[in-house]
């Protein structure tokens, strides 16, 4: 054996192999210390950036595709109500920061009042609360109705006008009452029947020979009238035998014709 060969072999047996394990853990951990260093100052680097946009409002929903929307969904609603509406949406869904709601609410408001006021001609200058007290007297209108008074909506909407700010969540209520909840297309439908049973009016010249007994129609009770003709009127006014003029709605009722005036 060599002398140079002793010596690797010698070298071999001395080697200290938890030296060698103590030096690499030392470089690890030496390479590590400054990775992590790096990622700490990334860090704090990109929690400035967040701290300059998260109060940013990113605009997620484009008013033109959620006008698109609410006119296929509510197709008999106005051009100026469709815009209203849209507003409200728009703001609604794209504002994140703490702010007053109180316009938004009333454009939900305000679309309600303009439908009923448009559908069913109503030209008195009436406040939100005084317009739903109107419509309470048509039974077709009495669930609705009931629906605002239970959430509170007109209270909350004189806040809007005259008091207070509103949150997001109150305002959030009447925007479920009319989508989620599905009363402003019940609302429409109601509007549009209204309408259709008006175009079917007519105009009566007729003569009231005697009344028989009454009929409860629509949660309300009426005195059943025979003309000289043989027609049926169904009648709440205090009608005079005689001549009558006037104007009347053709129905039907218990399988039977009947003229309601």
């Amino acid at each position: 054996m060599t002398k140079e060969y002793e010596d690797i072999i010698n070298h071999f047996y001395q080697f200290d192999m938890s030296e060698y394990d103590n030096k690499v853990a030392k470089r690890l951990n030496s390479q590590l210390e400054k990775e992590n260093q790096s990622l700490r100052k990334k860090l704090k680097d990109l929690k400035r950036e967040f701290e300059k946009y998260k109060n940013i409002n990113l605009k997620n929903h484009s008013f033109e595709i959620l006008k698109e929307k609410l006119q296929n969904r509510y197709s008999t609603l106005t051009e100026e109500s469709i815009k209203v509406l849209t507003t409200g949406e728009y703001l609604f869904l794209n504002e994140k920061i703490d702010m007053d709601y109180s316009p938004i609410y009333i454009n939900y408001i305000k679309v309600l009042e303009l439908e009923i006021k448009n559908k069913l001609n109503i030209c008195d200058k009436l406040t939100f609360g005084g317009l739903i007290e109107k419509i309470g007297n048509i039974y077709e209108f009495k669930t609705f109705v009931d629906i605002l008074t239970k959430n509170k909506i007109i209270e909350m909407r004189n806040r809007a006008t005259h008091l207070s700010q509103l949150k997001k969540s109150e305002c959030g209520k009447i925007r479920t009452i009319l989508f989620d909840e599905g009363w402003l297309e019940r609302l429409l439908s109601i509007l549009e029947n209204l309408n259709k049973e008006k175009e079917r009016e007519i105009e009566l010249n007729i003569y009231i020979l005697d009344t028989d007994g009454c009929e409860f129609f629509k949660n309300r009770l009426y005195t059943v009238c025979i003309t000289l003709d043989h027609r049926r009127i169904l009648s709440n006014k205090n009608i005079k035998f005689g001549k009558f003029k006037g104007k009347g709605k053709e129905i039907e009722y218990n399988n039977l014709n009947y003229i309601l005036i």
